[in-house]
C-alpha cells in the first residue's frame, strides 16, 4: 500500500457524533490555529484566542477524542503538544448532512471552515509585497471555469488530490521533525462545484451599479 493510500485510509470521515462535536466555535478556531501553526499547546492557543488555558485544554481533549487532533512530540508531564490528525477530515456521507437534525451543524462547520480559509487567503495576499522573490513567484490565486460532465469532474478531483498527495511531507515531519531548510507551511485551496444559475438571485447586488447609473453617457 502506498503512502497516499495509507493516508486516505487514515482520513477522518465525519459521522453524526463527530460532526456535532466539531460544530462549536471555539473548537473550529482551535483546529484552524493548529492547522496554521502545525503544533501547539493549550497555553499557546489560549494566548492566540484570548481564552483561558482551561477552556482550550478541555476543547482540545474533545477534538482529540473525536479524532481531529493528536498528541505531538515534545510534550512533558505539565503540558501536551497537539497537532492536526494525520490524514485530515471531511464529509463522505452526503445523505447524513441532509438530515434536518444535522443540517445546522454541517452548515456551521462548512461555513466556518470556508470563511476562515478565505480570511487566511486574503491576509496572505496582503503580505505578498513583503515576501521574498522566491515566495512571491510561488504564490498564486486563480479561478477557472470549465464545462464538464460529473464523471469528468470526479476525474479532475481525483487527479488534483493525487498531485497534492505527492507534495505532502512524511509522517516524521508531521510528527515534529525539523522541516527542510527555507521551507514554509503552505495552504492550497481546491474547490470544485457546479455553477447553478438559480443561485444568481442569492448574490449581492453589484456594488458598482449605482455608480454606473450616475456616470454621464
Amino acid at each position: 500500500m502506498t503512502e497516499d493510500e495509507q493516508r486516505s485510509e487514515r482520513q477522518r470521515w465525519l459521522d453524526p457524533t463527530s460532526l456535532k462535536a466539531l460544530a462549536h466555535p471555539l473548537r473550529l478556531a482551535l483546529l484552524e490555529r493548529l492547522e496554521v501553526r502545525g503544533r501547539a499547546t493549550a497555553t499557546v492557543l489560549a494566548d492566540d484566542l484570548a481564552e483561558s488555558s482551561g477552556a482550550t485544554s478541555y476543547h482540545l481533549r474533545q477534538l482529540a477524542r473525536h479524532g481531529f487532533i493528536e498528541e505531538a512530540a515534545g510534550g512533558n508531564g505539565r503540558e501536551r503538544w497537539w497537532r492536526p490528525a494525520t490524514g485530515g477530515w471531511g464529509f463522505n456521507d452526503h445523505e447524513m448532512i441532509r438530515q434536518p437534525g444535522l443540517r445546522a451543524a454541517a452548515d456551521m462547520v462548512v461555513r466556518g471552515t470556508l470563511d476562515a480559509a478565505h480570511r487566511r487567503m486574503m491576509d496572505a495576499l496582503q503580505t505578498w509585497p513583503d515576501q521574498s522573490a522566491e515566495w512571491r513567484d510561488a504564490m498564486v490565486q486563480t479561478v477557472s471555469r470549465f464545462q464538464l460532465t460529473a464523471d469528468e469532474a470526479v476525474a479532475l478531483k481525483d487527479e488534483l488530490t493525487e498531485v497534492l498527495g505527492r507534495y505532502r511531507r512524511t509522517e516524521s515531519t508531521e510528527a515534529g521533525a525539523d522541516p527542510p531548510e527555507n521551507s514554509s507551511r503552505v495552504e492550497v485551496h481546491v474547490s470544485l462545484f457546479p455553477l447553478d444559475p438559480r443561485l444568481l438571485s442569492l448574490l449581492e447586488p453589484d456594488p458598482t451599479a449605482a455608480l454606473r447609473q450616475r456616470e454621464p453617457l
